[in-house]
């Protein structure tokens, strides 16, 4: 498995097993969705475990980049759900640029991160 993927693969199962500290009826919401989320992670991290394909790479860059903008909207929207929404807007943003860099390197056939892509 590669680090982007695993590195997907904990962060779904971090989201499923923070489900017990949504223990209230009326998160009943927050409970699907972030069930809903944690399952995406992990279907994602699975499609992409072995060598991912630069275009199975840039589709989750472009899954990740609608849901970190979906995240900014619900923040926007919603006072209550504001923290919990930066963060998964942030995590998302930084799924998406590690996506970004390894669609990079599988078109290059390089074979780890050069100083220049850091840049």
């Amino acid at each position: 498995m590669n680090r982007l993927a695993l590195v997907r693969a904990g962060y779904g199962l971090l989201q499923l097993s923070t489900l017990p500290l949504l223990h209230r009826a009326d998160r009943h919401a927050a409970r699907s969705a972030v069930r809903a989320m944690g399952l995406r992670q992990l279907v994602q991290a699975a499609a992409t475990a072995s060598e991912p394909t630069p275009t199975a790479l840039a589709l989750g860059v472009e899954v990740d980049l609608l849901h970190a903008g979906s995240m900014i909207a619900l923040a926007a929207a919603s006072r209550r759900c504001r923290p919990a929404a930066v963060t998964e807007a942030l995590a998302a943003t930084a799924l998406a640029c590690a996506g970004t860099l390894a669609a990079r390197q599988a078109l290059s056939g390089s074979g780890g991160f050069r100083r220049a892509d850091l840049c």
